[in-house]
């Protein structure tokens, strides 16, 4: 029996390469699943860091207490002042992370014009721009970079006084 070698490695060649492309498309769908996966993952967690944010100030009276009354104007304490500020790092090193997973593509530009639209009614409040003023030098060049956009934008402008209005009236009742 007489082999062509020629043709049995033209035959190797050919099964070789579709070898190759199977295995790039079988890695390319699994890429895909994992980034899917792991935009889920992030967008739960920041979910829950988010809730959890928002439930303290529901179970701590004393935070909630102690914004009341910043929003109408009242001295505080030291260690109120210092509490407050604390919970102000808190929550800007919150959207600071949110921010970092958008420009890392782990938040999709849709759900991020979201959370934007969340930081900017934060924004609002006074004590948070008087904390942005005074410690913005914490956080990222890029995150501050977002935050001075938003106090730029003139429509963000009129939502953030139109917010710490309807705030501070919600502190006084």
């Amino acid at each position: 029996m007489d082999m062509n070698w020629e043709a049995i490695s033209a035959v190797a060649e050919i099964v070789g390469v579709i070898a190759v492309v199977v295995s790039l498309v079988y890695v390319s769908v699994q890429i895909k699943q994992n980034t899917k996966v792991a935009r889920a993952a992030t967008r739960q967690a920041i979910a829950e860091s988010t809730e959890n944010l928002g439930s303290d100030l529901i179970s701590n009276a004393e935070i909630a207490e102690i914004f009341v009354k910043h929003m109408n104007g009242a001295d505080l304490s030291p260690v109120e002042n210092l509490r407050l500020q604390a919970r102000c790092y808190r929550d800007m090193a919150h959207w600071e992370n949110i921010h970092y997973q958008f420009t890392e593509g782990m938040v999709s530009n849709d759900q991020w014009l979201g959370f934007r639209k969340n930081l900017a009614a934060l924004l609002a409040i006074e004590v948070y721009r008087e904390y942005w003023e005074h410690e913005s030098f914490h956080y990222s060049d890029a995150f501050q970079a977002e935050v001075e956009s938003i106090y730029t934008e003139s429509e963000v402008k009129g939502t953030v006084a139109d917010i710490a209005s309807r705030f501070r009236q919600a502190s006084e009742r």
